[in-house]
């Protein structure tokens, strides 16, 4: 990646900066200026440096990806595995062994998410159909997503 800028105030001619060459000249940086000259851009582009940039929510549509921070664990099937397969193949989307076989990861006490990157509203109502199937679940939203086996 290059830059260009101008090479002097009088001259209109341009030179190329490296990537490595902004860095640099960043690190160099009092923090006092770093912070005023970051708190710049975040005005003249519209977004804090903290926030998801806007780019990411139109790529992740584009792919036709769900929009939301929520997804849906299945814990176990209790006494009516088959009833669990059935419902999992369907909100899943996955043929009747894909479902069977995530299932029963929960034999081996691994815990697969059923749906990913739901809004709330979806996840509960996909929870509420595993549950009625006899499945044991956990709604949460994904950035609270503790260590799984």
């Amino acid at each position: 990646m290059t830059l260009r800028k101008l090479a002097g105030a009088g001259n209109r001619e341009l030179k190329m900066t490296t990537k490595a060459e902004v860095i640099q000249f960043l690190s160099n940086l009092p923090i006092e200026e770093l912070r005023d000259l970051i708190c710049d851009l975040e005005d003249q582009w519209g977004f804090k440096a903290d926030e998801p940039k806007p780019i990411t929510k139109t790529i992740n549509e584009m792919a036709g990806w769900a929009s939301g921070n929520f997804y849906v664990l299945l814990l176990g099937y209790g006494q009516h595995k088959i009833n669990v397969i059935k419902e999992v193949k369907d909100i899943a989307k996955l043929g009747l062994k894909e479902a069977k076989d995530m299932v029963e990861l929960t034999d081996e006490g691994r815990y697969p998410f059923v749906v990913e990157g739901v809004s709330k509203e979806k996840a509960e109502i996909i929870a509420e159909r595993l549950r009625n199937a006899g499945a044991t679940v956990k709604v949460d939203e994904a950035y609270n997503v503790s260590v799984i086996k």
